[in-house]
């Protein structure tokens, strides 16, 4: 497959489209994912569909693009039964890893037809977030892969608080196999980290999305989602701040901001080590009656 140069580079999406006002991201999202949903009822069969990372004006990917991303496909995989089956987000990463694709053009009909083809799904989602002096507009589009078609459109506005500017300001490089050689190597630490979480007799799965800044700090994404356990566990997603011990490998993160915030789950900072010969993470929640966190990398 060859390789093709441009990460969900999205064209600006219908202009004269109407954009509703939500409160905050998990409504914003909540409203995307029922449109989305209710655009398909009737449907002879249920569509396989991968849900691609948001990009900003800029065609920067940030720690709000990612979470759009992570929250739009919980968010269908709870609405959308009998009309969607959604791809997990790793599945999509192993798949963009695999075709060594930096960027992709979604809107290109062969480049989307070709990636759409190769995951073995019938729609993409793919959108694009505006900032302005006090709100952000988020698009979204749902796109048949085999004709390019718009299936639906959705714009929510949301306000530019201090938590989304700060996830708008935060770049997300996701690594890349490097195969024209020459170019230096990624920070291993940056990427998602998953495992699960046991606090009480509660347990759940947690993917951290983790970015290594250069002065030894570090922002992350803990995202929690119910295993099929039998335990009901609603998914949320916590922004979260902390720093790295260059030299051990040690880091400490606390929380900061509720992206959204499940029913019954506290926000919880933890603490661990960066083993990368293993790439795994091995950490502990700061609240007695957890147990431990091991993390593989993603």
């Amino acid at each position: 497959m060859r390789l093709i140069s441009s990460i969900f580079c999205v064209l600006t999406l219908i202009a004269g489209s109407t954009a509703y006002a939500a409160e905050s991201v998990d409504e914003a999202v909540e409203q995307i994912a029922q449109k989305f949903v209710a655009s398909q009822l009737g449907g002879e069969t249920s569509q396989r569909v991968a849900v691609t990372s948001f990009v900003s004006t800029d065609k920067q990917t940030t720690q709000l693009t990612n979470l759009l991303m992570i929250a739009l496909t919980g968010k269908m995989v709870s609405h959308g039964n009998d009309v969607f089956r959604v791809i997990e987000r790793a599945q999509l990463e192993n798949a963009l890893q695999e075709i060594q694709l930096s960027e992709v053009d979604l809107f290109n009909p062969s480049s989307a037809k070709e990636f759409g083809n190769f995951l073995g799904v019938d729609a993409l989602v793919v959108g694009e977030i505006t900032p302005l002096s006090d709100r952000v507009r988020i698009d979204s589009r749902l796109i048949d892969v085999e004709t390019i078609e718009t299936l639906e459109v959705a714009s929510v506005w949301v306000p530019l608080t201090p938590t989304v500017q700060r996830q708008m300001d935060t770049v997300v490089k996701i690594s890349r196999s490097n195969v024209m050689g020459g170019a230096p190597a990624p920070d291993r630490r940056n990427g998602i980290w998953k495992g699960t979480g046991i606090c009480g007799e509660a347990s759940f799965g947690i993917a951290v999305s983790v970015v290594v800044n250069p002065d030894d700090t570090l922002t992350a994404m803990q995202t929690y989602f119910p295993l099929n356990n039998g335990i009901k566990i609603e998914s949320g997603v916590l922004s979260m701040e902390g720093t790295v011990n260059e030299a051990t490998e040690e880091f400490t993160l606390s929380p900061n901001d509720w992206m959204y915030q499940p029913r019954g789950h506290q926000a919880l900072g933890f603490e661990g080590r960066f083993d990368l010969d293993r790439e795994e993470i091995t950490a502990r929640y700061l609240q007695e009656g957890c147990g431990e966190l091991r993390l593989r990398k993603q």
